[in-house]
């Protein structure tokens, strides 16, 4: 079910999305067009498009215009976020191409995000709904919380170590709280029953965290093609992800994992091996299924239609099993 609702989603999506990134000026929009169009998940539009269908009174198929534009308003808002962290981050590459600011030049790709940012508001605002003051505010919310998260990411950069609880702050913030805020709005635009609410809340909050840590795995044991950046690249930065935590916790490990990329060319199946070995990859992938059933548990407390509860606890176990 939820590969079929996926790819109709996205035929419809995709070509919505576009129609609304204007073409002139090109220095502008050029660089939002082409993050627009990078391979990606939809995760965000697609949760925000399900939870309209699973509560929307009158549970039509052919959603009404100003329901799509609202998903596209999330998706801008995410681009906006990840042109921002790739200037922030000195990324050069996202999803296997270039990144804004590497295509182009630094004052152009801030200035794109600028542009994605407003247009998302734009966007959000073009259709009438009843709670409309409460989508703002929850979209509005979420761009703070966001940056809330970035900043608490460049924080933990210069700090020799980051406890495990902080860690898990940061990533709500950073990346769950959007897809928190795609689920919450959903409810709201679908007219969700204001008791099931919190429920919801929960679900993308628990969802997104879960989201970030089978992330912070796969950068050490996905496959080269399919992570669409340099295996091991947050390793070797020794950035604070929940697989360098738990090595601050395994001190020896950590040792024999500092001999393993110190080496210019990254012994990444001898890493695996160690942490394998050391039991935190199975403490990492516990930790990612714990918050994925912390999410599917809430889809027991709400009053969605059937379809879309189904489609969401496939998409929480497809999340949690990704191979990129």
């Amino acid at each position: 079910m939820l590969g079929n609702a996926l790819t109709a989603f996205r035929e419809i999506f995709d070509s919505h999305l576009s129609q609304l990134i204007p073409e002139y000026p090109k220095s502008l929009y050029a660089p939002m067009r082409y993050i627009a169009a990078l391979p990606s998940k939809k995760l965000r539009p697609f949760l925000l498009h399900t939870f309209v269908k699973g509560y929307i009174k009158n549970n039509r198929n052919d959603l009404p215009e100003k329901y799509w534009d609202l998903a596209a308003a999330i998706e801008l808002l995410h681009n906006f976020t990840l042109i921002h962290d790739d200037i922030m981050d000195e990324d050069d590459f996202r999803r296997g191409r270039k990144t804004v600011h590497n295509k182009w030049d630094m004052n152009t790709a801030i200035l794109g995000g600028d542009g994605l940012l407003a247009l998302a508001f734009d966007v959000m605002s073009r259709g009438e709904m009843e709670n409309f003051v409460h989508i703002t505010r929850e979209f509005s919310r979420s761009v703070l919380i966001v940056c809330e998260g970035q900043a608490l990411d460049k924080e933990f950069e210069v700090l020799s170590s980051v406890d495990e609880p902080n860690y898990l702050d940061m990533i709500y913030k950073k990346t769950g709280s959007l897809i928190e805020a795609s689920s919450i709005i959903g409810g709201y635009a679908g007219d969700a029953p204001a008791t099931e609410f919190e429920h919801i809340r929960q679900f993308g909050r628990n969802l997104g965290i879960a989201f970030q840590l089978r992330d912070d795995y796969l950068d050490i044991f996905a496959e080269q093609d399919e992570l669409g950046k340099d295996i091991g690249s947050d390793l070797r930065m020794r950035k604070k992800t929940i697989i360098m935590i738990k090595l601050m916790q395994h001190g020896k490990t950590l040792k024999k994992i500092d001999t393993l990329i110190s080496d210019q060319n990254l012994r990444i199946d001898e890493i695996r091996s160690v942490l394998e070995d050391s039991g935190i990859a199975d403490e990492t992938n516990e930790l990612v299924k714990s918050y994925t059933d912390q999410a599917k548990k809430k889809l027991d407390s709400l009053s969605i239609n059937e379809d879309s509860r189904s489609i969401l606890w496939e998409l929480a176990d497809y999340l949690e099993q990704r191979s990129h």
